[in-house]
């Protein structure tokens, strides 16, 4: 019951912070794909997302969540903001990603 109280949290800090579109950035090397997070909107859900997508070593996972409001005026594409799992806080890298909702 405890366990599932905190996860209920977890969930409603989530649902306020990132209610836009998750996108993990992730690869190998210096190549990497995008992909729309679709999982449970959780700490604990996305950083075993996250650890099974660096699962090799080699590999890296970046986490970007959508900046409400915020359109790239160059590309015209929606403006992201890269969240640290392990600090728990926005790194201040932005970047912009053609995103299909």
């Amino acid at each position: 019951m405890r366990r599932e109280s905190k996860e209920r949290k977890e969930v409603l800090i989530l649902n306020e912070l990132f209610s836009g579109v998750i996108v993990l950035l992730n690869g190998e090397g210096n190549y990497g794909n995008t992909e729309i997070y679709k999982g449970k909107k959780t700490i604990r859900a996305l950083k075993l997302k996250v650890t099974k997508e660096r699962s090799g070593g080699d590999r890296w996972c970046r986490v970007f969540i959508e900046d409400r409001g915020f359109i790239d005026k160059l590309t015209g594409h929606i403006s992201f903001s890269e969240y640290d799992l392990d600090r728990m806080e926005f790194t201040g890298d932005r970047r912009s990603f053609d995103i299909k909702k």
